[in-house]
């Protein structure tokens, strides 16, 4: 039999339709909200009186009956909706749920594609007036009139024992949708055929792969022009003028992808490879040995991979039959361990006198080791597809496996993820072996176990710490915000939570209180950081991510706001300013100790050695001189006094010197020749071991 392939509609179409699918309860809707407010205006004349992510909770929260159901899981596709203000009996969270379970979209800010603002009590004014601005295309409504549009949908069937049972390896459950499975449901294979959906489903043309299309135009441009460029040294043809990427591009012999796994690098690469007509196409992986080739030449290719690989770059003759040429795709080129000794060398020694194209592939390109090869190649960032186009990409995958599910469910499946698309078909063909459909609930409710770990930046972590959001996090989530950085998230917290302000204060008094509690807490941070590293209880690393960067985060939580500390400053995370201090600390500490006193006397000591220079000119010399020789100072001793020990850098006293009295004070220096009569203690070095002598050798001694 043959299936018809459905029209997917654009989003302006799947817009309209909603709109008129609806059309009945927007026309008996009123026309202005009845339970809503805005916002007073106080900040000017109270600047905490702030709102900002924090929300009361709902008046008749517990007593108004549960919001309906719709069996029509599509009921709200197409549209959008914001939501805003302290609602009548639900959360924020829960109204999202609401929305995304019937298929519609929600957004944080209102706009020219915004259908519906759902308000309260307390809304934020420049939302309202976003919506009055769009009044002919965004509809303001309460909590009720949201009911009312759900309600006029087809009413959820009750669910029964049998219907919410999983399906069995013997037999499949009777379907418990109200909507007739669709025709093309009926004719897939089954899912009990074995094979993976990630190799069932893999890309197999270029207009299959998701995001990062630009990235594949500039590959193909680089591969067409390869050996016009760098074997026939030709100019390049249909290059585009103007674009700095590709012509780089142009000028190297490999290019680096990297970028998060799962999302299409080896794919894109192999694919664009192919449709270019290049073969045979080598990868190489980190189950294969990359280490440094050998230098004899007989080997050649009778002897390890990387000899073979070095013929193989060498010998632009290697090829197919009606092919362009061999290409070398080099993937996890950071992950060579101790294994692959000088693997990361070889590859860059190998670019230089390559004839073929490399095309190098990496999760993490900013590690030390990848530097050279940065050096050596162009970089590709690949970026994480976007939820919508991942949901369409599954939306097709689950229409050719049978699987019933909506395109809300795919999105936040997507986040989940963290755009791996690996890891979602894994989990969409685990859950098809026991369930015909797919829905937000299910998502929200047993999907737990899709949540991956990404690495997130401190930055990020620092403002989700700190931003008004993250009172919504537990403990248990904060800390493993913290395990993201250990050694550079408090710092960022200690650096940056006095310029938040405080959601639980309410005047400038109560909030140095409440500043006072965080220093404290870092304090207590500070001390277990050092029980940590100083004495190895490695234990008690949370306890420190709780007291050095959730606890003061708990009381400074708020609106991120400038200090003013100077003109144009950028209300963003500043980065620690610890790290460059405790650098120049250590200096400072080693400058001290060559002079030979305390940091309690360098004032005293400036002064006595600048004044007799301001009042008498060059005959204070001597004066300076004897000074110097009583307490053993030499001429670099004095340098460091005024430069490196001047902790206000702002104060030079030798401005008020002139010129020719300081040239003439470094001459008598110069000229005296002070040398200390001590020398400054060295920093110990741990004693190396004696290496123990071999058996062999004392056996042969004793002979």
């Amino acid at each position: 039999t043959t299936t018809t392939k459905k029209k997917e509609l654009t989003p302006k179409e799947l817009r309209a339709a909603g709109l008129k699918r609806l059309s009945a309860a927007i026309a008996s809707l009123p026309e202005k909200p009845n339970k809503f407010t805005l916002r007073e205006q106080t900040s000017d004349l109270n600047p905490y009186n702030q709102k900002g992510g924090e929300e009361e909770n709902p008046p008749n929260r517990g007593t108004k009956d549960a919001p309906p159901q719709s069996s029509d899981e599509n009921l709200l596709s197409g549209l959008t909706f914001v939501i805003t203000g302290t609602l009548d009996s639900l959360l924020r969270e829960e109204c999202t749920d609401l929305i995304k379970r019937h298929g519609g979209r929600v957004t944080t800010s209102v706009s020219g594609k915004t259908d519906f603002l759902v308000c309260g009590l307390d809304s934020g004014g420049s939302k309202v007036r976003g919506a009055t601005e769009r009044k002919d295309t965004c509809r303001m409504v309460d909590e009720d009139g949201l009911f009312a549009l759900i309600a006029s949908g087809p009413p959820a069937a009750k669910a029964s024992a049998s219907d919410s049972s999983p399906r069995t390896a013997e037999g499949a459950r009777p379907a418990a949708s109200a909507t007739p499975p669709s025709p093309s449901s009926t004719s897939t294979p089954t899912p009990t055929d074995g094979a993976l959906w990630v190799t069932k489903h893999r890309p197999c043309q270029l207009s299959e792969v998701v995001g990062n299309q630009m990235n594949v135009k500039l590959i193909s441009s680089w591969l067409r022009n390869f050996r016009d460029v760098h074997v026939l040294h030709k100019p390049a043809r249909g290059s585009a003028p103007g674009n700095k990427k590709a012509e780089e591009l142009l000028q190297k012999k490999a290019v680096l992808l990297s970028g998060p796994p799962g999302v299409g690098k080896t794919t894109c690469a192999v694919l664009v490879a192919k449709s270019l007509g290049f073969g045979p196409i080598i990868e190489v992986n980190a189950s294969d040995a990359r280490g440094k080739s050998d230098g004899d030449r007989k080997k050649g290719l009778n002897g390890k991979g990387s000899n073979q690989i070095r013929e193989l770059l060498n010998n632009r003759a290697m090829g197919k039959a009606g092919h362009r040429g061999a290409i070398l795709v080099m993937d996890e080129c950071d992950g060579m361990s101790g294994s692959d000794r000088g693997g990361i060398a070889e590859i860059v020694d190998s670019i230089k006198r390559t004839k073929i194209p490399i095309i190098c592939i990496c999760n993490d390109k900013y590690l030390q080791k990848m530097k050279p090869l940065r050096n050596a190649c162009v970089e590709l960032d690949f970026r994480k597809p976007t939820k919508e186009a991942v949901a369409k990409r599954m939306l097709q995958v689950c229409e050719k496996e049978g699987l019933k599910a909506n395109k809300v469910a795919l999105e936040t499946l997507a986040e989940r993820s963290n755009g791996d698309l690996r890891i979602l078909l894994g989990h969409l063909q685990q859950w098809r072996l026991t369930r015909d459909s797919l829905t937000y609930d299910d998502v929200r409710g047993g999907a737990n176990a899709l949540d991956k770990d990404a690495d997130i930046s401190p930055f990020k972590v620092c403002d989700a710490l700190l931003g008004p959001e993250g009172k919504r996090l537990t403990i248990a989530d904060q800390v493993n915000l913290c395990f993201q950085d250990m050694d550079l998230i408090p710092l960022l917290v200690q650096e940056n939570y006095v310029n938040h302000r405080p959601l639980v204060s309410g005047n400038e008094h109560q909030r140095m209180k409440v500043v006072a509690k965080a220093a404290e807490g870092i304090t207590y941070g500070d001390w277990a950081s050092e029980v940590v590293r100083g004495q190895g209880e490695w234990g008690l690393m949370p306890y420190q991510a709780v007291m050095a960067a959730v606890y003061p985060a708990t009381y400074c939580r708020g609106q991120r706001e400038t200090m003013g500390l100077y003109p144009n400053e950028m209300n963003i995370t500043r980065f620690s300013a610890w790290l460059g201090k405790n650098s120049s600390r250590g200096k400072v500490e080693r400058e001290l100790t060559a002079v030979g006193m305390g940091a309690d006397c360098l004032p005293l000591v400036r002064r006595r050695m600048v004044d007799p220079l301001v009042a008498n000119g060059k005959d204070g010399i001597p004066e300076v001189l004897a000074f110097m020789d009583s307490y053993n100072l030499t001429k670099e001793d004095r340098e460091a006094i005024f430069d490196t020990l001047r902790l206000n850098k702002k104060e030079d006293l030798l401005k008020k010197v002139p010129t020719a009295v300081k040239s003439a004070l470094t001459r008598a220096l110069t000229k005296a020749g002070n040398v200390r009569d001590w020398e400054p203690p060295k920093p110990s070095k741990a004693k190396s071991k004696p290496k123990a002598k071999a058996k062999g050798k004392g056996k042969a001694k004793k002979k």
